[in-house]
């Protein structure tokens, strides 16, 4: 028995909810630390790219931070699974 299919609180268990967002499936954790590198390096793309929208950064500025991101991204593994995406009802 894994330690979440105890039994927790008023008899409920964790396994169906982990089950249903893919938690723990395929996954190691060095997996999740690259899945979250990824998901930082879009992010901070995704600011960079709004900050010069906003006239708040230069744009070689903003091409040397996207430099810097794209080896960043580069060191991350290539053979990822995909992230699983929450299967929650409507």
């Amino acid at each position: 028995m894994l330690p979440w299919e105890s039994q927790a609180g008023q008899g409920l268990s964790l396994t169906p909810l982990l089950r249903r967002l893919g938690v723990g499936s395929r996954w190691s954790l060095a997996d999740e630390a690259a899945q979250v590198a990824a998901g930082a390096i879009r992010a901070t793309r995704a600011e960079l790219i709004r900050l010069v929208r906003e006239n708040e950064i230069s744009d070689a500025l903003m091409r040397h931070q996207k430099e810097i991101l794209d080896y960043q991204e580069a060191q991350l593994p290539v053979d990822l699974p995909p992230m699983a995406s929450p299967k929650l009802a409507p």
